[in-house]
């Protein structure tokens, strides 16, 4: 049996569901955190007390960030509900020539 970690609305779906830890969870704890610090302390789940259902259920509202593309972008990859595709991130490669290849997280 896994035993989840994490502050109640800050955790990923597959951790409120199954107890699943991996190192996805993080980015999508990583994506709440960006937009509550982008948004003035508001949360893409919504209030207090609803945010473990809308996580979820998938129901997140990333309206204060739309007009930065960028941002909204890297928040809807960070908060996917798939946690094998939260994000693909740039590793410094020593060995290729543009020395970076993309990793899934997991």
């Amino acid at each position: 049996m896994h035993v989840g970690c994490g502050s109640s609305g800050w955790q990923a779906p597959e951790q409120l569901v199954q107890g699943r830890q991996t190192r996805a969870v993080d980015l999508f704890s990583l994506g709440c955190v960006l937009f509550f610090c982008m948004t003035a302390g508001r949360h893409p789940f919504g209030e207090r007390l609803e945010r473990d259902v809308n996580i979820v259920k998938n129901q997140k509202d990333l309206f204060l960030v739309e007009f930065i593309p960028e941002a909204e972008d890297l928040i809807s990859c960070l908060l996917n509900p798939n946690p094998d595709r939260r994000y693909i991130i740039l590793i410094p490669n020593q060995f290729s020539e543009n020395r970076v290849y993309t990793s899934h997280i997991y």
